[in-house]
């Protein structure tokens, strides 16, 4: 509404029911929010906008913007939501990507180690739907049905150039860790990994 403004360091909270009944909601598949400045649709001049895009999201759980050591800004999941604050902070794992070769020596092997950071088992899937388990975007790896991660344990995803068994004797892996083989590869210069 016009005259809307917000204190320096302040917050401007907007709930789907209480600013815009049900003629607007955000999909819990991904979608995008957009900031600009401007009045029935034009922008104003100097243009403001800033947009943000998010992936899917369990339900009661927030994004939220996050700045890394290097200065750029993340929206990862919160720990917990914290309308009209402070962020709480960048929820981490308890399942993360520990470790990436992706560029290994001559004759080397290329690999991705997963690791749960928490003392619980967790399933790679959603037991509601056991059907649909988690992936690797970069390397183009989905989890076969049933895999779990019993808690401060790893499991090995492995360029498929060598067996799993091979792998395992090479770098004296033992073998109560899992390993699993992929296909794609992971670009020498730059690339993304990410686990969903």
């Amino acid at each position: 509404p016009g005259g809307t403004s917000i204190p320096g360091n302040g917050y401007l909270v907007f709930t789907e029911y209480d600013h815009f009944g049900s003629a607007f909601a955000l999909s819990e598949h991904g979608d995008a929010v957009y900031l600009s400045a401007g009045s029935g649709g034009a922008l104003s001049v100097p243009a403001y906008r800033e947009q943000q895009d998010f992936g899917g999201q369990d339900r009661d759980v927030t994004f939220g913007r996050h700045l890394r050591s290097d200065g750029i800004a993340d929206f990862p999941t919160m720990v917990s939501p914290t309308m009209g604050a402070v962020n709480a902070g960048p929820q981490v794992g308890p399942v993360v990507i520990e470790e990436i070769m992706y560029h290994p020596p001559t004759n080397g092997n290329e690999y991705v180690v997963i690791r749960n950071t928490s003392g619980a088992t967790v399933p790679l899937y959603d037991p509601a739907n056991p059907s649909n388990t988690w992936k690797v975007s970069g390397i183009d790896f989905v989890f076969p049905a049933g895999v779990q991660l019993t808690g401060f344990d790893s499991l090995l995803l492995v360029r498929d150039t060598t067996s799993a068994a091979q792998f395992r004797g090479e770098y004296a892996v033992p073998p109560s860790v899992e390993i699993y083989t992929y296909a794609g590869a992971l670009d020498n210069d730059t690339d993304t990994v990410v686990l969903k």
